[in-house]
């Protein structure tokens, strides 16, 4: 029998790269600390910047419900994401401490070297966890009808997304969405359209797909403009303690993966590549390699001084050696490209030389003799 290989969509695949693109940009804008220095006309453009990109977390898990949701757990899975993740964090740490990049502690060269991401990597832990409550998930998602499946999804963003914003997470601490009931909520969702597909739902039923576009093009920019807007308004803001305290709660809930705003953005970025339908090959094979590329540049200790060696400043805020003209703006995207396509090269060797010790006969039988082991438990 030819086991025939899995067809993957080319337009989700093109959103799986240009989101990691997004994640990339995003950390050289704060963690090569340019919010903080930026004024006048370059902080309101990266402030702009940041609500257009932060959509990047909420869209990979949004497509994970909606491909997920049907399918079988695989324990295989859980032991290739763990292993690629144990593999660039004890590699990298290995050349760090060997050229002396980075001051590393004995604390931190044990937490690299486990073979879980106890430290860093906080988006595999949760996807992990969310992956291993699946199969739970997708038995609710079955038996619910349409209706109560958007009853789940309301109660879900009420406790897990308004509730958590407008409260400052007092009412409910979600962690600003760094957290597994998030991820459940953004699961759901991402469920619910592939289920229910919203080209065919009653909506829409009199738009033309051109009009559905553009109806969910503007709620996307609205959405985006509306956070931005916000923003702005937070940092004007100034006076005594309850001011303060008003200001940090709206700055936060806007750069928080759980703020509704930022969730109806989130959906509707994920829409607009749903309707965007075609296949090619390039664009597929990239999207495989775009994992490796969040493990390699937010690796737990080179994340503190990546951006450092392009004249940012590192995670402690210092080196910025930068001024503030539209060459920067230009320079950020030369070094979001530079940390991509130099990524993606090292994670097209590693899944290569995976591959060859994958189809060996005796890694065969160790990997059938181990999986064997934990499914007797």
């Amino acid at each position: 029998m030819v086991k025939k290989e899995k067809v993957r969509d080319s337009n989700f695949e093109l959103m799986r790269i240009i989101s990691m693109f997004m994640i990339i940009l995003t950390h050289i804008i704060t963690r090569g600390k340019i919010v903080h220095h930026a004024v006048g006309k370059y902080a309101l453009f990266f402030q702009l910047c940041k609500c257009i990109l932060f959509v990047h977390v909420n869209s990979f898990i949004l497509l994970t419900g909606y491909y997920q949701y049907n399918k079988k757990f695989k324990l295989s899975k859980i032991f290739q994401i763990n292993n690629a993740t144990w593999f660039y964090s004890v590699v990298l740490t290995f050349l760090i401490v060997l050229f002396g990049w980075w001051p590393v502690t004995k604390v931190e060269m044990i937490k690299t070297m486990l073979p879980l991401p106890l430290s860093g990597y906080w988006f595999i832990r949760m996807y992990l966890y969310l992956y291993c409550l699946t199969p739970l998930l997708n038995i609710l998602i079955e038996k619910v009808d349409q209706k109560y499946h958007r009853r789940i999804i309301y109660v879900g963003i009420l406790l897990f997304s308004v509730l958590p914003t407008i409260t400052h997470n007092y009412l409910f601490d979600n962690f600003h969405g760094f957290s597994l009931p998030s991820f459940v909520l953004l699961y759901f969702i991402g469920a619910y359209f592939r289920k229910y597909p919203i080209d065919k739902s009653r909506i829409f039923e009199v738009f033309s797909k051109q009009k559905q576009v553009i109806t969910i093009l503007s709620v996307y920019v609205i959405s985006i403009l509306f956070n931005f807007l916000l923003s702005n308004f937070a940092l004007s803001l100034s006076g005594g303690e309850i001011v303060t305290e008003i200001k940090n709660t709206i700055y936060s809930a806007v750069f928080s993966y759980d703020n509704p705003i930022l969730i109806v953005t989130s959906v509707c970025y994920f829409l607009l590549f749903y309707y965007l339908r075609f296949y090619s090959k390039k664009i597929n094979s990239i999207g495989k390699l775009v994992f490796g590329v969040y493990l390699i540049h937010d690796h737990y200790i080179l994340n503190h001084f990546l951006y450092r060696y392009f004249g940012f400043s590192d995670m402690n805020g210092n080196g910025f050696q930068l001024s503030f003209t539209w060459k920067i703006i230009i320079w950020v995207w030369i070094v979001g490209i530079i940390i991509y396509v130099v990524c993606l090269v090292i994670e097209w060797i590693r899944q290569k030389i995976f591959k060859f010790i994958y189809d060996w006969k005796v890694s065969s039988n160790i990997r059938n003799k181990f999986y064997r082991f934990i499914k007797s438990f």
